[in-house]
């Protein structure tokens, strides 16, 4: 070995020793980026990687002295142990890890309890020892003192009991919940917010540990309540399509499609819950896992949009932790971007996927056009040409339009001379402009974001159409060629109902 490999030949020169200032450093830790959802995640991860069998989440609102306990049965540690654990980086992140052990940095267990709580207090014990060992990072302490110092101490004596008469396990205690239970004014939030999260917690564990919990590696518990798997990709449904799975460097990234199935096919409350707290067209898009622990859920990575028409299509993506820097992966385990060479791959298999999703979310109202045995179509916007040239007009005829036009009666000259002012500004260079610059992305239209604002101006139609002599199930019917209520055949559905 040279010297210079063995890094001798800078023992010659001055050296100053630059330690951190603890509370400087903590305070950086803290503003890391978790929220509550995935902070708890990463204690969860720590009880996954102690090869538990069950987690205890509970909350205890105290208003000021709320705080938050997860109990697990996993292997506990010895009191070296403990203290190794509550070392700021305590592994190398280019070490070789255990299979079964979910981290990467070492530092999960800190930064995740640091960004909500100012006193991180853990109890552990290990199977054949029957001492209750425990220490406490408190930041006020290290604040006043400016130094690296854990303590042995708990405020809460009695929570050593609920390791009493367990042969293993660990307890994590959060207290001065400082990042929970204030808003951003420094007032107390009431018990009915602190609970509203409690709810949101409850989704996310059980959209990231689902393989667990599907499997029956792990019971999870929030409030003594067990919590449920939520599978984003609906694999127990009959009509929910599955496409083949393609693998990339020796099955270290294999990659699956789902295609989700269409609201008729399934029932009102399988629906509901598939659309998790996002709502459908937020949960679009790829899944990405890491030893059967998702990391990221429902996003394009940047390769397509979300838009109406794909909102059925999701992809499962698992990864290999020896890929952990290839794909970026953070601290919080919550972000990763797949390699530049490997994006050409993943845009053209979801190119696949998202036209199938598309097919299956148009094919209720194809299937009623076809019944229907028509070619008229009533669109929101028609193209005329003058003088050689093209341009857009506001189609007169559109039921919603000719709706408005009657309702304002002598007022009628008003609506057009709005119309008018639309048509005339309408900015055509700049679309064409923003489509071509985004030419490799899927189009998005400039509907509503949201159901609930399109069944609006659906239902306003509908009346109009009822107004004009149609049948109810005619009236129905012409729905399916107006535009843009052709692209929302659910909605069309629930209005008949």
């Amino acid at each position: 070995m040279s010297d210079k490999s063995n890094f001798r030949y800078l023992k010659k020169f001055r050296k100053e020793t630059v330690e951190p200032r603890p509370a400087s450093l903590i305070e950086t830790f803290r503003a890391i980026g978790y929220n509550l959802a995935s902070a708890l995640a990463d204690i969860v991860d720590n009880s996954i990687s102690a090869e538990c069998k069950y987690v205890h989440i509970n909350f205890f609102w105290k208003k000021e002295d709320t705080y938050i306990t997860i109990l697990d049965d996993g292997k506990g540690m010895s009191e070296e142990e403990l203290v190794e654990a509550l070392r700021p980086g305590t592994h190398n992140p280019l070490g070789d890890r255990k299979s079964e052990d979910l981290g990467r940095f070492g530092l999960g267990l800190k930064t995740a309890s640091f960004s909500q709580c100012r006193v991180l207090s853990i109890i552990s014990k290990n199977a054949g020892n029957p001492k209750v060992h425990l220490r406490a990072w408190h930041l006020d302490y290290v604040e006043h003192y400016n130094i690296w110092e854990i303590i042995e101490y708990i405020s809460m004596p009695e929570l050593k009991d609920l390791l009493k008469n367990k042969s293993k396990g660990t307890l994590v205690v959060w207290e001065n919940l400082d990042r929970i239970i204030y808003d951003q004014n420094g007032h107390l939030i009431t018990q009915r917010k602190f609970l509203e999260a409690v709810r949101e917690i409850e989704h996310h564990l059980s959209m990231v540990f689902h393989r667990f919990l599907e499997s029956g590696k792990i019971k999870l518990f929030i409030n003594e309540q067990p919590v449920s798997a939520w599978d984003p990709f609906l694999r127990k449904e009959r009509a929910t399509q599955s496409f083949p799975t393609e693998t990339f460097m020796q099955g270290k990234i294999c990659i699956t499609g789902y295609v989700l199935p269409h609201p008729s096919k399934t029932t009102a409350e399988v629906w509901n819950a598939a659309a998790g707290t996002e709502g459908w067209n937020a949960s679009q898009g790829f899944y990405i896992y890491r030893k059967d622990r998702m990391l990221l859920a429902g996003d394009w990575l940047g390769l397509l949009k979300k838009q109406e028409f794909t909102r059925l299509a999701r992809i499962m993506i698992d990864i290999d932790a020896e890929l952990d820097f290839a794909w970026q992966l953070d601290i919080r385990k919550s972000r990763a971007i797949p390699p530049k060479m490997f994006q050409d791959d993943l845009k053209r298999y979801a190119l696949e996927i998202t036209k199938s999703a598309i097919d299956v979310y148009k094919h209720r109202g194809k299937q009623k056009q076809r019944k229907a045995g028509r070619s008229h179509f009533e669109f929101a916007w028609m193209t005329v040409e003058e003088n050689g040239r093209e341009y857009y007009r506001v189609n007169r005829n559109h039921p919603l339009v000719r709706s408005m036009a009657e309702k304002m009666g002598t007022k009628k000259s008003d609506l057009e001379k709005l119309l008018k002012l639309l048509e005339i500004t309408l900015p055509v260079p700049a679309i064409v402009l923003s489509e071509s610059q985004h030419a490799d992305k899927p189009a998005e239209s400039g509907t509503p974001s949201n159901d609930s604002e399109v069944a609006e101006l659906m239902k306003a139609t509908y009346k109009q159409l009822l107004q004009d002599k149609h049948t109810r199930s005619k009236a129905l019917e012409e729905l399916y060629f107006i535009d843009p209520f052709s692209n929302y055949p659910h909605l069309i559905e629930s209005l008949s109902k």
